[in-house]
């Protein structure tokens, strides 16, 4: 007992063979590691495939996107152009005239017009307005824009605006607008004053 069993088969040939048929002595556990060994591997693929689809169920979540509803578009840019000294609206049709006036940018040495309207919220001020411009800024385009009010009187316009995400909030705020190198004044958000 206890001893490894040797059976030496002699066959024909003059060849010998050794085979050890109880192990049980040196490892009790060595026949139920041999039987276990498949289930072992089989739970270790499970684990490997549950981790892997839930991580496929994090990610999926990540990547959905909620933030349809937090949108913040770039406001649309107002000017009106007054005396310095009175406030009076020049654009009037005496000291500008509104179909003349127009808001461009340079790109490849090319001039790019800006699209721009005149709007009239009443009958004595008209509004220049750009739906476009933030987003020329934004969109990296150009940042320095001209105002041609007639064909001698052009100011140079500075606008900066950025894109900003918070959390899944995303918004385009004015950094600056200058004018001419200085801070334009500000009536009231979206709308900017020309001063002459």
């Amino acid at each position: 007992m206890g001893l490894i069993q040797n059976h030496i088969v002699y066959s024909k040939k003059k060849s010998m063979s050794i085979s050890f048929t109880d192990l049980s002595h040196i490892d009790p556990d060595i026949k139920s590691y041999k039987r276990s060994r498949p289930r072992v591997i089989g739970i270790f693929c499970k684990s490997i495939l549950l981790i892997i689809m839930l991580l496929i169920i994090t990610l999926s979540g990540c990547l959905k996107n909620d933030c349809d509803d937090c949108y913040e578009p770039p406001e649309d840019f107002r000017m009106k152009i007054v005396d310095r000294d009175t406030g009076e609206n020049l654009l009037d049709g005496k000291t500008y005239f509104p179909d003349s006036i127009e808001i461009y940018y340079i790109q490849n040495e090319e001039k790019k017009n800006v699209f721009l309207q005149i709007i009239e919220p009443n009958s004595h001020e008209n509004i220049i307005e750009s739906t476009n411009i933030a987003w020329i800024s934004v969109g990296g385009l150009s940042k320095t824009f001209y105002i041609q009010l007639n064909s001698y009187d052009t100011d140079t316009l500075y606008l900066n605006v950025h894109e900003y995400l918070y959390y899944c909030c995303r918004s385009f705020p004015y950094e600056s607008v200058l004018i001419n190198g200085s801070e334009m004044e500000n009536q009231y958000p979206g709308m900017y004053l020309l001063q002459k």
